[in-house]
């Protein structure tokens, strides 16, 4: 079904690094929300500017990534998908992260993302990236920029 290759697509581009492919699968006011992030990261993205600044920095912040266990669904009509999976990550520092994912993703009828919804173990994410004011300072420039309006840290 084309809603679950839009979720295996959006693996691969992270596993490859691919920012710009990657961001080419959300549709331009598409949302993102992290109900759990900690401290420090925002808990909710709006519009393709807004992903931008974020995921550049998630992909700068990150060596390597892959991805095990993956258990990708439909829901109901089918324009939901729900991806179980586990990440397995390399900061670019040398730092481990591994974190387990539940994420609901939303496609428009174009294909697009339109809704994506991670939820993770945030004292993981806390720990790996260096407590709240590390994480305070890496999501900084996008909390804090006039440029993109609407963004709060958790």
């Amino acid at each position: 079904m084309a809603t679950t290759r839009a979720v295996e697509f959006f693996l691969d581009r992270l596993t490859e690094r691919d920012l710009e492919g990657f961001l080419a699968l959300f549709s331009e006011d598409a949302v993102m929300e992290m109900p759990f992030a900690p401290p420090g990261a925002p808990p909710r993205l709006s519009g393709s500017r807004q992903l931008r600044a974020f995921w550049t920095i998630i992909f700068d912040s990150m060596a390597t990534m892959r991805f095990e266990n993956v258990d990708i669904d439909t829901l109901g009509s089918g324009s939901r998908v729900i991806s179980f999976h586990e990440g397995r990550v390399m900061l670019a520092d040398g730092t481990p992260y591994d974190n387990r994912y539940v994420c609901l993703f939303e496609i428009d009828g174009s294909g697009k993302i339109s809704r994506y919804v991670e939820h993770y173990n945030s004292l993981i994410v806390a720990r790996s990236f260096g407590g709240e004011d590390q994480l305070a300072s890496l999501f900084g420039p996008v909390v804090h920029s006039p440029e993109l309006p609407g963004i709060s840290a958790s």
